[in-house]
């Protein structure tokens, strides 16, 4: 009987985007380009500062633009969620699948007071082999 392997490259720590500093109500974004792929992985990893306001959170959003070679991402997000920020100086994450194509990626630092430190990985799906 054949097994069939998904082969996965992993990315380097900070691929994405390199592990630094966000500032209060600051938005950044990068690119994950997954075209010719058969998917991937992002995780984002979020660590506030030593002080978090009421206005505290990341929101992490993705914005898709899947078959086109020049980017034209859409204004709204294809999907979006929240790192809660709760607890000073105690990192939080989350790791999401991602399909085929370019992947606009933005992070937004909710807390209008304190700056966060924010990282972006992302692994590429290459292909199958069965063996």
């Amino acid at each position: 009987m054949s097994t069939t392997t998904l082969n996965i490259t992993e990315g380097a720590a900070g691929n994405g985007l390199a592990s630094g500093s966000l500032a209060a109500g600051a938005t950044v974004y990068f690119t994950v380009d997954l075209r010719g792929k058969l998917g991937g992985r992002l995780f984002i990893k979020n660590t506030p500062g030593g002080t978090v306001a009421a206005t505290r959170g990341l929101t992490v959003s993705r914005f898709t633009n899947a078959t086109s070679t020049t980017p034209d991402y859409p204004t709204i997000a294809n999907t979006s969620f929240q790192l809660p920020s709760a607890v000073a100086t105690i990192a939080e994450s989350r790791t999401i699948e991602l399909g085929p194509g370019l992947h606009r990626i933005g992070l937004t630092n909710n807390d209008a007071s304190n700056a966060v430190t924010v990282m972006g990985t992302y692994s590429t799906y290459d292909s199958y082999t069965t063996a």
